[in-house]
């Protein structure tokens, strides 16, 4: 059988096979082209929009430090008419913290630093000057009610009279407003449902009384706590006995507690009471934005809780507030910004911060509330290498010892407790776990958070997945400072830091 057919058939049979295997493979070859070059074009893409974006950077860093944009014009504005605002501080505490002599010496320390200084007197005070009964116990319900509502109604009047006074001051002098006791005193000397009603009654906001109508509460501890001075006879109107001052101490830094400028003065904490007066000077100068060599006084320690706390089923009575922060650009090198969110109930406080340094030194700071349309406006100033945190701060008192409780949402909690007793224990509370506490010897802030996790922007993926953050290891600084010349400018507010060669840690991810 002559077999040469059959092979020029196969052959000829195999021709289109080969047409459509060449064809195939030269669209293959041309895709493979195409997708090289959009994947060039892609990339020159992604790099001209990545040197826009520096480029972008750049000029509002620039802008920054000429302030010559809207924004900046805006807020050095604010900044200048800021310098004018009359300053509202209130002095309070226990009986016997030494808040009269305190006031005076604060007068006075401040009229020598060019301040025009008016004191608001206390109202309790006036009323048994005047022959008023401050023992509430000899009084009806209704009529400690009736008391009490007066008393708030003097202080109230007495504060708005001294307001309008100093708003009358000199241009060159920045007014400032002082005074002995607050309108939340008086939730100190009435039960809880008592207050409510009689706030309720009267239509009188409890938020507005403690947040926004004083600038900054000093507490000044009662000398029945830690010290052997306490006593009646320097104030006539002083009834208490020891344990009751220092009950009614306790109970009036709970009527405050919430406040986002709580200061506490102890009494361990310092050697003397002239160096409690030095320490409330300078507490009071930080407030009002005062060139002054910031220092620590008394001792602050941080937990790190790997067992979360419900903030809503905290038994004592406390106060929950969600933050949001977002880091700015500043205008200077030796300058830091924070945009501040603080809602409540609903209730928003929004502000800026601003500090200043010198050789690392905070020197002086200030604090500019604004509106929401400036809010807004400002949030245009976010610098891109910090992630916005947005965290929920639980603040409470336990016998006497005020607690924090800062909870950076999805990622962990911190409890913060100020003022401690040197080679004392602190008293927790019994819904707090100590067994899944450690402590934290680094001082850490939100800039750092902010600044770690902003380059590991999967977390914010991860914290809808439900992951938690245990220990990051992060050679940074764990206490804040402000950007030197030869570094990139740090963009936040509350630097105050060294530098830390040794690894640090902060929490990092872990499975539920």
């Amino acid at each position: 059988m002559n077999k040469d057919p059959l092979i020029y058939g196969l052959c000829f049979s195999l021709i289109p096979c080969l047409i459509v295997f060449t064809k195939w493979k030269l669209d293959q070859k041309k895709f493979a082209m195409k997708e090289n070059l959009y994947k060039k074009m892609l990339f020159n893409s992604n790099e001209l929009q990545q040197k826009k974006a520096e480029q972008e950077q750049k000029n509002l860093k620039s802008d920054a430090e000429l302030g010559e944009t809207i924004e900046y014009n805006l807020m050095n504005q604010l900044l200048k008419n800021n310098h004018s605002r009359v300053r509202k501080i209130c002095i309070t505490g226990g009986p016997c913290a030494g808040k009269t002599t305190g006031l005076n010496f604060l007068a006075e320390k401040l009229k020598e630093r060019g301040f025009a200084v008016y004191i608001v007197p206390e109202a309790a005070t006036t009323l048994f000057m005047g022959g008023g009964m401050l023992d509430l116990d000899n009084y009806s319900a209704e009529d400690k009610m009736t008391f009490q509502m007066n008393l708030l109604n003097l202080q109230m009047k007495l504060e708005h009279t001294f307001n309008v006074l100093a708003m009358l001051c000199p241009e060159n002098k920045t007014p400032v407003l002082l005074c002995d006791r607050g309108l939340m005193d008086g939730k100190a000397y009435m039960d809880s449902s008592e207050w409510y009603e009689m706030i309720g009654k009267y239509n009188l906001d409890e938020f507005q009384m403690r947040d926004l109508r004083y600038d900054a509460i000093v507490h000044m501890v009662t000398a029945a706590d830690s010290t052997d001075c306490y006593s009646t006879l320097n104030n006539k109107a002083r009834h208490e006995t020891q344990q009751q001052a220092l009950e009614m101490d306790h109970r009036t830094q709970k009527a405050w507690t919430g406040h986002p400028n709580l200061i506490k003065i102890d009494n361990h904490s310092v050697k003397s009471f002239n160096e409690k007066l030095d320490w409330l000077l300078e507490e009071v100068l930080r407030i009002l934005g005062h060139s002054i060599r910031q220092r620590e006084i008394g001792i602050t320690r941080l937990f790190f809780l790997d067992e979360l706390i419900d903030l809503n089923k905290i038994k004592d009575e406390h106060q929950i507030f969600e933050i949001q922060k977002t880091y700015l650009i500043p205008q200077s090198e030796n300058s830091t910004l924070l945009l501040v969110q603080r809602i409540h109930e609903g209730r928003s406080q929004l502000y800026i911060k601003e500090k200043f340094f010198e050789n690392n030194t905070m020197v002086k700071a200030n604090i500019v509330k604004l509106q929401k349309k400036d809010y807004q406006i400002f949030k245009r100033l976010a610098n891109p290498d910090y992630l916005q945190l947005n965290l929920k701060k639980a603040c409470f008192t336990y016998e006497g010892q005020y607690f924090i409780v800062n909870e950076y949402e999805g990622f962990c909690q911190f409890l913060k407790i100020k003022n401690c007793k040197k080679d004392t224990d602190i008293k927790f509370p019994s819904y707090i776990n100590q067994q899944y506490m450690d402590e934290v010897f680094e001082k850490y802030t939100s800039r750092v958070f902010a600044k770690e996790f902003s380059k590991e922007p999967e977390l914010i993926d991860r914290k809808k997945q439900g992951i938690k953050f245990r220990k990051l290891s992060v050679a940074d600084d764990s206490i804040e400072k402000p950007p030197r010349s030869d570094q990139e400018p740090i963009d936040d507010f509350q630097l105050d830091q060294k530098q830390v060669i040794s690894e640090k840690r902060i929490p990092q991810p872990k499975q539920k």
